[in-house]
C-alpha cells in the first residue's frame, strides 16, 4: 500500500519545483535507476491467464452453434 493511499489528499510538488530543488543541491550526482528484473514466473502466469480468456471466449462464441446443430 502506498503512503499516498493512507494519507488522503496530499499535494505533490510540480515537476519543475523538484527540478529546481535538485539543481540547488551542490555536489549531488544522480545515477540512472537499475532496470527492473524480469519476472519470468509472472510472465508465465499472465500468458496462461490470457490463454484461458481466449479459450473461454471461444467456447462462449461456439455455444450457440453447438445448440443449433443438435
Amino acid at each position: 500500500m502506498l503512503v499516498l493511499d493512507t494519507v488522503g489528499f496530499v499535494t505533490r510538488p510540480r515537476k519543475y519545483e523538484v527540478a529546481m530543488a535538485l539543481t540547488r543541491m551542490r555536489g549531488v550526482t544522480l545515477q540512472p535507476a537499475p532496470p527492473e528484473e524480469e519476472d519470468e514466473e509472472a510472465d508465465v502466469v499472465a500468458r496462461e491467464a490470457e490463454e484461458r480468456k481466449y479459450i473461454i471466449a471461444e467456447l462462449w462464441a461456439n455455444r450457440r452453434t453447438t445448440k443449433t446443430k443438435t
